[in-house]
């Protein structure tokens, strides 16, 4: 992944075009930054996936991908460890975490769905 802070201006200007949500919890996807290794890709990729960002299909998708997710989490409640005895956030770094959580409930959905048409879009391999 590139670190956005050393590419000059206008490749970290187009990565910019892919930051996910709001404050304190905003961030790029990985999936966007590994694709600025390559500047012309990521820009057609910004123009083309752009208009889908918000669009209806996409949310849709986003959606029944969440929805799926629910389930199995549900399966797997009995995995979860607890946290007694642990050093952990107190109330104010928990709400931010929260926050960086559902950021990925948003993005992931996104890098599920773009990131298999990015896939279908590549050269086969040799």
């Amino acid at each position: 992944m590139v670190v956005a802070s050393a590419l000059a201006d206008p490749q970290a200007r187009l990565l910019e075009r892919f930051r996910s949500g709001r404050g304190e919890t905003a961030f790029v996807p990985g999936l966007y930054r590994m694709l600025a290794h390559w500047p012309g890709l990521l820009a057609h990729f910004a123009v083309v996936l752009a208009p889908h960002f918000r669009g209806g299909k996409k949310n849709e998708a986003a959606e029944r991908i969440l929805s799926g997710s629910r389930d199995i989490v549900a399966a797997l409640r009995g995995l979860v460890v607890s946290v007694d005895g642990v050093s952990a956030p107190g109330a104010e770094e928990a709400l931010h975490l929260r926050g960086m959580i559902e950021g990925y409930r948003v993005t992931s959905p996104e890098m599920i769905l773009f990131g298999q048409l990015i896939d279908e879009a590549l050269p086969s391999a040799p």
